[in-house]
């Protein structure tokens, strides 16, 4: 990668964007082991204000920060209730 490229280094954060106002995240798979673990670093984390998951099963969590769009079948446009 050319030099003048710009691109987050993982190795060293100092160069990672910031931001002061809390987070919003929409996350995906919060049902699986991965994406559990994930929901539960995100609703202990303070720089996060919300989180709202989407999947096709209710992952069983309640949480003032957390809400959940269920989607039996994700392709299917009709079934969308979102809101």
């Amino acid at each position: 990668m050319p030099p003048s490229a710009s691109c987050i280094d993982f190795q060293d954060m100092t160069n990672a964007p910031t931001s002061s106002s809390p987070l919003r995240l929409l996350l995906f798979g919060a049902t699986g082991m991965v994406g559990s673990a994930v929901l539960s670093e995100l609703l202990a984390d303070d720089g996060v204000m919300a989180v709202r998951s989407v999947g096709r099963k209710s992952c069983g969590v309640e949480h003032p920060k957390f809400d959940e769009v269920l989607l039996p079948d994700l392709f299917d446009i009709a079934t969308w209730r979102i809101g």
